[in-house]
């Protein structure tokens, strides 16, 4: 049953041989971060042109769907080939990216301080967290539309020790695959910042759960990458703060729900990232380890006329509601193991 998730789609990550930098307390000066070119042009020096070349690779390693070049890619300090291998191919099936062509929108030059390589570095379109190890390392961002929404690439690469060149299967390439995560950029076909902007348009029209809901939304989407802090991240954060202070109280609910013949406690809402929308969710306690799934159904949907009964702004904010009712004694931190179900408004009337 289930229809819908409490998270954004599971980002997919290559793992570095290596921890990553730990969260800093400050940001690092801008100077480290350089912006470069996003294309090789007649003008580029000779210490960059590497990277450009494994750029094209990499890209290529998409556009043809191919494993063993990806594989080829990977810095040879990241052991286990069958790893690599997973990597890319649980990547592109996860997000749809079979021979696709991924388009580059930003290029970084990178240098991590020594003395403390756990501090981020402050770039132009966020902060950023390199592998330990290396001081030097490239950043670079694609982009690709998969099916309705944005998917992008995050990917750091970093120099290869000539000493590495005689087990390397192309013994002329510098530079190598650290570290890559992919995800969803939008939701719904929209970005952080839209979901940002109409939570505040709902807020300012007294709709406190939708403000809520939109603007955590946005949060989770743009907190999902630890090695990249885009800008936006902190107005995000503070707006879902900020909105959660101001949801009303949910007493009149649960006494409505206590008092029907249902037999379940309300618990608490949800953000729930449904296939092409955001909506809301509704936690609720059975009082048995588990029911009939027809029961469960009836039950969720006198629940939702009661939610919209109580709350009738979410039935012009929302196509309908994600009921998700957690057995007795079952943690509420995941899905409930019954799974979930999905209704619409319009399928509630009586």
């Amino acid at each position: 049953m289930a229809s819908g998730e409490t998270t954004p789609p599971t980002p997919t990550a290559l793992v570095p041989a290596v921890a990553p930098a730990v969260v800093p307390t400050a940001a690092s000066l801008a100077a480290t971060c350089q912006s470069l070119s996003l294309y090789e042009s007649a003008s580029t020096p000779e210490n960059l042109k590497p990277l450009y070349e494994t750029l094209a690779d990499f890209e290529r390693a998409f556009e043809k769907n191919d494993a063993s070049l990806f594989t080829e890619l990977v810095h040879p300090a990241l052991t286990r080939e069958k790893k690599k291998d997973d990597t890319f191919v649980s990547t592109v099936q996860d997000f749809g990216l079979e021979k696709v062509k991924l388009a580059r929108n930003v290029l970084y030059r990178v240098e991590f301080p020594t003395e403390n390589p756990a501090r981020t570095v402050a770039c132009s379109q966020g902060e950023l967290r390199g592998v330990v190890g290396p001081t030097l390392q490239f950043a670079t961002m694609h982009a690709f539309a998969g099916g309705n929404e944005q998917i992008r690439l995050f990917t750091l690469f970093a120099p290869i020790p000539k000493s590495f060149g005689p087990k390397m299967k192309n013994p002329k390439r510098e530079l190598g695959i650290v570290m890559m995560f992919a995800q969803t950029w939008t939701h719904g076909k929209k970005a952080p910042e839209v979901l940002v902007a109409e939570s505040k348009k709902w807020s300012l029209l007294n709709e406190p759960i939708t403000g809520w809901v939109l603007a955590e939304a946005s949060h989770r989407l743009l907190s999902a990458n630890p090695y990249f802090v885009p800008n936006g991240l902190s107005e995000a954060e503070g707006l879902a703060l900020q909105t959660k202070q101001k949801l009303p109280s949910f007493e009149g609910l649960k006494t409505k729900v206590r008092e029907s013949n249902v037999g379940w406690e309300f618990l608490d809402l949800a953000v729930i990232f449904q296939a092409q929308a955001v909506e809301v969710g509704v936690k609720t306690r059975m009082q048995a380890q588990e029911e009939p799934v027809n029961a469960q159904i009836d039950k969720c949907k006198t629940v939702g006329r009661l939610l919209a009964s109580e709350f009738p702004g979410l039935t012009k904010t929302f196509s309908g509601f994600e009921c998700m009712p957690y057995a007795k004694g079952e943690a509420l931190d995941a899905s409930p193991d019954a799974g979930t179900q999905f209704h619409a408004w319009k399928t509630l009337k009586n």
